[in-house]
């Protein structure tokens, strides 16, 4: 089983604490991790933005608008404080390319509903997925950008 089978299988049964995934001869197709990635992290931010610490490591970067923390704590901790309750993304567009080392850079750009207000902030966002010791992908990058004005 290759990457992106045990990504696409892990992402339906809800599995939040270990994303694992099976190496293979040829690198898993960026599209489809990009896709499954982008699914269970916006449903996973709208539904609980604390479980999110699951997908970052110690060295993960965020950039929100202008700030910058490092670490899965220190990311986490930052999302939960955003001035929301309940946030809706809705992605209109999802591009991903290979990396070297068989990582995915994936961009997001969209629509995100907030409070219940039916007017959209519209925002970008990249994550830089990167694969671990363990066969694991996990967050090394994030840059998120409200696109207001």
């Amino acid at each position: 089983m290759c990457i992106r089978d045990r990504y696409q299988r892990r992402v339906r049964d809800s599995e939040l604490e270990q994303h694992n995934f099976d190496s293979c001869d040829t690198m898993a197709d960026p599209m489809q991790v990009a896709q499954g990635f982008v699914q269970h992290y916006y449903t996973q931010f709208g539904q609980d933005r604390r479980q999110l610490g699951a997908l970052y490591g110690p060295n993960s970067m965020l950039t929100f608008e202008d700030k910058q923390v490092m670490g899965g704590p220190a990311i986490v901790e930052t999302l939960a404080a955003l001035p929301f309750q309940t946030v809706r993304h809705v992605p209109k567009s999802v591009d991903a390319q290979p990396t070297v080392g068989n990582g995915v850079v994936v961009f997001v750009s969209g629509d995100l509903f907030v409070d219940g207000e039916t007017n959209p902030v519209k925002f970008s966002q990249v994550f830089n997925l990167q694969p671990n010791e363990g066969g694991s992908f996990f967050v090394l990058n994030d840059l998120m950008r409200l696109n207001i004005g």
